[in-house]
Parts: C-alpha cells; structure tokens; sequence
C-alpha cells in the first residue's frame, strides 16, 4: 500500500513539473525586472560620490591600464608597481638569507618607526607563508629567549632601509634586542652585503 502512495506522489510531482507558457513567462519577466533593480541599484550606489569617486581612482584607470601593462611588463613588475616595499623587502630578505639562516623578524612598532607612514606595512604571515615557507624565522614578539640565542641574522630597519644584520655572539643579539625594544640608532649593527 505504502509503495502505491508512493507512486502516485512520483505521478503528481511530475505533472506539477510540467510548467504553462504564462508561468514560464511569469518567471522570465520577474527574472528580468530582478536584474533590472539589480543594475539600477548599483548605478544609483556609485552615484553617491564617495563611491564614485573610489570607482574612478581605483577601477576604471586599472582596465585602463590593464592591456599595455600585460604586453609590457612581467608577472614580477606587476607585483613590484603593486606592493612596493611589501613585496620587495621579504624578497630580499629571502634572497640574502643562506638556507641554514636562522632570522629574527623585529616587532611591529620597531618596523613603523623606522619607515615613513604608507611605505612598508608590516605583516609577518606574509614573511612565515609567501617567502620563506619551511626555513625557520623567529618572530621577537613570539620568542622565548632560548629561541632567541637560535637567531642567526636579523633584519634591521633604519630611515626608510633595511639590512641584515648577521649575529655571530650573544652581545650581537643582544645589541640588536636592545634596538628593537628603543628608540635606539641601529646604524652601528654590522650588515651583509
């Protein structure tokens, strides 16, 4: 008896399926008046001048752009006119390191005074993921002090520059500790080539 209801609901639900022409057109008409407002919202939304104003800085000049830079320039520009700093630095960084180097990234507020504002924003996943993958870095904000001793070089920010400092003794660590907890100069911390 169930399978029997059950067939007869399998039937229903067919013939239920089977739309009317004024339904089908029903739904293709609320479909087009939907995309309608959709479009009519986002004109009126970058109407407001604010957002006019950050669509015609920001988007338009881009795909302006977008076809003279792809004949003209390689995946590294691009990245390099985009980032600036952001992506220089670690790469260089990365590039200077040996591959048994141990680095010891400085706290975020060492970074920020040692660069004028909106040249270099500090993100250390950036530094962990995209560059250096496996090989080690120390993070001082993190650190323990046993893993500290472990610090090979470090990087050092001074007016806009950074170096790497290569740390060969305890008062090398030390001496750059000092500089990432002050306002202290950094400028007599000895740098690779």
């Amino acid at each position: 008896m169930a399978h029997h209801s059950q067939k007869q609901h399998k039937q229903l639900s067919k013939e239920h399926q089977t739309e009317n022409p004024a339904t089908k057109v029903n739904s293709n008409f609320r479909q087009l008046l939907l995309m309608g407002v959709s479009i009519l919202i986002i004109i009126l939304f970058f109407s407001v001048p604010y957002y006019h104003m950050w669509l015609s800085k920001r988007i338009i000049p881009y795909y302006k752009q977008m076809p003279h830079q792809l004949k003209t320039m390689g995946i590294e520009q691009r990245l390099i006119d985009r980032h600036g700093y952001d992506y220089l630095i670690p790469r260089f960084i990365h590039q200077q390191l040996p591959e048994n180097g141990v680095l010891l990234l400085p706290p975020k507020q060492y970074v920020r005074r040692s660069f004028a504002p909106g040249n270099f924003r500090w993100h250390h996943i950036v530094w962990n993921y995209y560059f250096f993958g496996k090989q080690p870095l120390i993070q001082f904000r993190d650190a323990q002090p046993e893993q500290l001793i472990m610090a090979t070089y470090a990087m050092v920010c001074q007016s806009d520059k950074v170096h790497m400092a290569i740390i060969e003794s305890p008062g090398q660590l030390q001496q750059v500790l000092a500089s990432y907890k002050s306002e202290k100069d950094t400028s007599t911390i000895a740098a690779t080539d």
